[in-house]
């Protein structure tokens, strides 16, 4: 039998519209953490499997989580790769990462650096 993937899904308004309904719908997924600054949001996503909900995105990197989906703004996406250097988890990310092509630069030379692989 195949380990299912933790999941954490990062963000309220694109990723309940996008993301929520596919991974509801995915018996590979285990649903652990909705995180978001918008509550009234998160209390939405109640008739779900009823993950954890979270706030703070930094305080979902040091729990049992396999895979973050980031469906925030590039300027928080940015900020949340570089915290993730430290744990490691695997990310999925919104096109564009960045808005500012020096700051992509950067960011993909500090990656290869670190050897995060794509």
């Amino acid at each position: 039998m195949r380990k299912k993937i933790n999941l954490a899904l990062v963000g309220s308004n694109f990723a309940l519209k996008g993301y929520l309904p596919v991974i509801e719908n995915n018996n590979n997924i285990n649903f652990k953490i909705l995180c978001s600054r918008n509550v009234k949001k998160i209390k939405l996503t109640n008739r779900y499997k009823k993950p954890e909900l979270e706030k703070n995105w930094k305080k979902i990197f040091k729990k049992n989580i396999d895979l973050v989906i980031l469906a925030v703004p590039p300027k928080i996406q940015e900020k949340i790769i570089k915290f993730n250097l430290k744990y490691k988890k695997m990310i999925i990310l919104e096109k564009p990462i960045s808005n500012n092509y020096l700051k992509l630069k950067r960011l993909i030379n500090l990656l290869k650096k670190k050897k995060i692989k794509e």
